[in-house]
């Protein structure tokens, strides 16, 4: 009898208190130009970087495979009602746009990112980042690079959850 006094008591201040855990679902699109098929693998890495970040953050991540998309796709975005009902309560969308073979920098992409709520599509924070230089052109450098480029953007929207 204790038992089940205590589990309502329990379950009573967790109704009440609206304990939500929330769940971020981070969809990457990516525009790669002719000639750098190789490159997108690196998208990986900005997602490994968010999903990180927002584990530390004490924030259940998901994410849906890189894709390629044009960059008119990124405005016009919508997260997919079936996403509600997997209790994502946000999506962080990101846009890396890989620069053209032979231009100047580490072939790293530039990102724009959008935090929007999947109920309503309301947008709660947004931003730009240039591409992150790594500290050498070894493969590691490069791959940490684009980690903290996907920990960056979610330390941007920190405040909006």
């Amino acid at each position: 009898m204790k038992k089940l006094i205590v589990l309502t008591f329990f379950l009573a201040i967790v109704t009440l208190c609206g304990a939500v855990a929330q769940t971020v679902q981070v969809v990457l699109m990516h525009v790669v130009p002719d000639g750098t098929e190789g490159v997108a693998s690196l998208s990986e890495f900005i997602v490994n970087g968010c999903l990180d970040a927002l584990f530390a953050g004490g924030l259940i991540g998901t994410n849906a495979r890189p894709v390629d998309a044009p960059a008119n796709r990124f405005a016009v975005y919508r997260p997919e009602a079936a996403l509600e009902e997997s209790y994502v309560s946000h999506v962080l969308l990101i846009l890396a746009e890989y620069p053209e073979p032979g231009s100047s920098g580490a072939g790293l992409p530039d990102c724009s990112f959008r935090l929007v709520t999947v109920r309503g599509n309301d947008t709660l924070a947004q931003g730009n980042l240039a591409a992150f230089i790594p500290e050498s052109a070894s493969a590691l450098a490069v791959e940490k690079a684009c980690s903290e480029m996907g920990a960056a953007m979610v330390r941007s929207c920190a405040g909006a959850w």
